[in-house]
């Protein structure tokens, strides 16, 4: 053969590789459906971001192998359950749909994870509500059950600071709310923490100077304010409280729906000394974890609370389960991987996620203080 015949021969070979690899590099389509706007934006934005820096590693990595990638849909579900279930529909209705990130929030996942597990496809939704598993062997929750997570800031409260004397102000329109509130309850009383009151507000209020003057006037004062809400709300409330009499060294603790900026933005000096858990660590506790809040930070302008890594934890949690379920993914196979989920490195909590066999996770919590107007690691 003469030396151009080998040469168009090994050029001809290497375009056939070539467009063989090509031919065998897959796109895994993920829906991500987060509340970017209305009431739970503070959360489903962060979430989104830290999910899209993941899945940009993820490819830039080709942790899924040569060539293959996660190609990513984002939709806003606007906080609104209807609006959420369409979606869920629209795009589980597509086969090319592998899996769904989301929803954000109890009252609009529980009836998308019905419709994805009608579809049978993985919604791996960002609550911890006990009605999700119920709802389709597809439904995975993100974030850990109240009974998991809830005795980190109980106690905290009860062992830790001895708070003797307790008022909970709760979300009474917010089954997971409602479970928090409850978990915190029964878990200081357990160890003789006496609850003085516990006063139930609903996510429309904002008036809160009765509830306000009625702790004020408690004699003996609560050594202790419980906080199940969201963020601006437990905000409002501990300025009105503090404005209507509530002692200074009266002890402030909530749950990890206060971990946010809003926290600090709204409540400013009056949440001092406030703590909280969150599944973040803030800055990040392991070199993964300082990479992506430097990631985060250079992308988005302001450093990650508490949802952007947990977003990015999920990203990474759904490419572990398609990685698990073999080189032609199907929907069955990635929820066969997800359920099998055991101790995957995670930038949060103990730095493993794991799911137990209904479908709850498992990473752990940090007990975490808002001091000198920044939220840090509680001492």
């Amino acid at each position: 053969m003469s030396l151009r015949s080998a040469l168009l021969a090994g050029a001809a070979s290497l375009g056939l590789l070539a467009a063989a690899g090509a031919a065998t590099a897959a796109e895994y389509q993920v829906l991500i459906v987060q509340s970017i706007t209305g009431a739970m934006g503070f959360v489903g934005g962060p979430i989104k971001d830290g999910m899209l820096i993941a899945a940009d590693e993820i490819n830039q990595k080709q942790f899924l192998g040569a060539g293959n990638s996660i190609k990513v849909a984002v939709e806003d579900d606007a906080t609104d359950r209807a609006q959420a279930t369409v979606l869920v529909n629209r795009y589980a209705s597509n086969p090319s749909t592998l899996a769904i990130l989301g929803p954000t929030t109890t009252a609009v996942a529980i009836p998308a994870a019905k419709a994805a597990s009608d579809h049978k496809i993985v919604a791996l939704v960002t609550t911890n509500s006990d009605e999700i598993p119920k709802q389709g062997t597809y439904a995975f929750r993100l974030t850990q059950a109240p009974d998991v997570v809830i005795p980190y800031i109980a106690r905290y409260a009860a062992e830790t600071s001895k708070v003797k004397n307790c008022v909970i102000v709760g979300l009474i329109d917010s089954e997971a709310y409602v479970a928090q509130t409850r978990q915190f309850a029964e878990y200081v009383t357990s160890k003789g923490t006496k609850i003085a009151s516990i006063e139930g507000i609903k996510f429309s209020d904002t008036d809160f100077s009765a509830i306000s003057s009625k702790v004020a006037a408690m004699k003996p004062a609560p050594d202790c304010l419980y906080l199940s809400t969201t963020a601006p709300i437990a905000a409002n409330v501990v300025v009105q409280m503090k404005q209507a009499g509530l002692p200074a060294d009266t002890k402030l603790f909530g749950h990890s729906g206060l971990n946010s900026p809003d926290l600090i933005k709204l409540g400013g000096k009056a949440v001092e000394g406030l703590f909280l858990i969150g599944d973040w660590a803030p800055g990040g506790a392991t070199p993964e974890g300082k990479a992506f809040s430097d990631a985060y930070a250079k992308r988005y302008g302001s450093i990650p609370d508490n949802w952007g890594p947990l977003g990015y934890t999920a990203m990474y949690v759904l490419a572990h389960a398609i990685k698990a379920a073999g080189p032609n993914p199907t929907r069955d196979g990635v929820r066969d991987a997800l359920a099998k989920t055991k101790d995957v490195p995670v930038i949060i909590g103990d730095g493993k996620f794991s799911y137990d066999d209904n479908r709850g996770s498992h990473s752990g919590m940090n007990v975490l203080q808002v001091r000198d107007g920044k939220i840090q690691l509680a001492p």
